[in-house]
């Protein structure tokens, strides 16, 4: 683990880091990551009773994206003191990769990163966890706040950090240099896991008492979302006309895994009433936050680098290295019709066009519900001799596009050597769940639209135009980001 020179907290005035490679090693770039120590400071106004609350990271204006741990870098380069040149120099590299990462990850990927950003509420309960509690489900331990070590392979970042052999011996100490993106992008949220359905208890009658069963029975303790020390609203209506209605702390739980029936201690009793008075129905329901605007901050504490030397392969480390990079354009239209041709390198195989609103920077999605058609040319030629129709909508926010936009896309990927996993091009909405998953995938905000197209490898400079019209009242393509793969080979001796 090598330390940041730069020293933190890492904030909107300060979010640059510098790591630097040691010379004389071979290196395995694919099992290199950046970890950040990052932590959530509670509001005043969430402890009021001292309780733990299931605190979360969004996007603090999309709350329906689910974030990813990309997202917090903004721009990458890395750069070799023996060569005095950028190997490779990725802007806006966060759009890049979480898009990426949107259409090649598999939905059982997407939902294996507990200790991430990237989660999503699972299919099975709708759950969210949280990388920065640790929620004690059973006993009476009390669940805490903890810092959450967020890991970004290097993989994520730069196309040479897939190799198994990088070769430190020949390029000599390698810098690499990020810039973190405003962290005011993101935003603390609470996340409720417990529906109003599974509050209600077994009736308790007229002994009181500060035990309550739930009737709701659970095959597993995960599938619970209770906790020790969750704030929770107890009601117990009684006969005789003495309610209560008390703000309490879960204390301990008790699983009784054969029944699957779960058992709440709390700090508040219910007092004893006299017979033949009894409480007709008792609930427990987690405390609402939403009315309270600002629910935490989040920092980003300190930095390092995780470093995996496989000198081994020392005999194996080529004289040449050829490898895939990105360059970035970016565009400013701001208009129903955009015509643009942009001068794309001699060495570019692959373009993507991907959009991004400047007025919602937080929001990485490539996003543009109102364009309604496109067309791309290389060096005057049509890639496609028509207009190709997207955004069709189909109903309820779920949309389709023409035969031709899934055929670019595919082909540009084969010729990426990525593999397109996700066809309905929509990033898991966040807030939503249910049983079969189709209500996650129906946000406008977070439908994906990337505009691709494999580019012939030339001697001269190329001319790739796109032709993009948007739908009337209001659409219009305001800022676009052109991400071009591109070839570099670099002598090592």
């Amino acid at each position: 683990m090598i330390s940041s020179k730069n020293g933190g907290p890492f904030n909107d005035s300060n979010r640059y880091l510098d790591f630097d490679i040691p010379a004389n090693h071979i290196i395995d770039m694919s099992q290199c990551f950046v970890q950040l120590e990052c932590s959530i400071t509670p509001a005043q106004g969430l402890t009021g009773l001292g309780e733990v609350v299931n605190l979360v990271l969004v996007n603090a204006v999309n709350t329906t994206l689910t974030p990813m741990n990309v997202d917090l870098v903004k721009n990458c380069s890395l750069s070799s003191q023996n060569k005095s040149l950028r190997l490779e120099d990725i802007r806006r590299v966060n759009v890049l990769r979480h898009n990426l990462m949107e259409l090649t990850q598999s939905t059982s990927q997407k939902l294996s990163h507990p200790d991430s950003l990237t989660q999503i509420r699972t299919f099975d309960n709708g759950q969210l966890a949280s990388g920065f509690t640790q929620l004690t489900k059973v006993g009476s331990v009390p669940s805490s706040y903890v810092n959450n070590m967020l890991r970004i392979p290097l993989s994520h970042l730069f196309e040479l950090g897939s190799v198994k052999i990088f070769d430190t011996n020949k390029l000599g100490v390698c810098r690499v240099h990020l810039e973190l993106d405003k962290l005011s992008n993101v935003s603390v949220d609470v996340a409720v896991n417990a529906s109003v359905l599974e509050t209600e208890c077994e009736n308790v009658l007229s002994a009181g008492g500060n035990t309550v069963v739930l009737k709701r029975k659970y095959d597993t303790l995960e599938a619970s979302p209770w906790h020790v020390g969750m704030a929770v609203n107890l009601l117990a209506t009684a006969s005789a006309g003495d309610d209560q209605d008390e703000n309490t702390l879960i204390t301990s739980i008790a699983f009784d895994l054969p029944t699957g029936v779960i058992t709440l201690t709390l700090a508040f009793a219910l007092p004893a009433l006299t017979a033949p008075a009894i409480y007709d129905s008792v609930s427990v329901t987690p405390l609402d936050y939403a009315g309270i605007q600002v629910k935490g901050s989040f920092s980003i504490l300190q930095a390092s680098l995780g470093v995996a030397y496989n000198d081994a392969l020392a005999s194996q480390s080529m004289d040449v290295m050829e490898y895939l990079t990105y360059t970035t354009e970016e565009y400013s239209a701001n208009a129903q019709v955009m015509n643009k041709i942009f001068d794309v390198e001699s060495n570019a195989v692959n373009c993507m066009l991907m959009f991004q609103d400047p007025s919602n920077p937080s929001n990485v999605i490539s996003n543009n519900t109102s364009v309604i058609y496109y067309r791309m040319r290389v060096d005057n030629d049509d890639v496609y001799n028509r207009d190709i129709n997207v955004n069709n909508l189909i109903s309820d926010s779920i949309y389709s596009n023409d035969p031709l936009h899934y055929d670019s896309i595919n082909r540009t990927f084969i010729n990426a050597n990525l593999q397109l996993k996700n066809l309905q091009f929509a990033s898991f909405t966040r807030n939503a769940h249910n049983t079969n998953g189709t209500g996650m995938l129906s946000a406008n905000t977070n439908q994906i639209l990337i505009l691709a197209s494999p580019l012939p490898f030339t001697a001269q400079s190329k001319k790739v135009q796109f032709d993009i019209t948007c739908q009337g009242m209001g659409g219009e393509v305001k800022n676009v980001i052109l991400y071009k793969q591109v070839i570099k080979s670099v002598n090592l001796m």
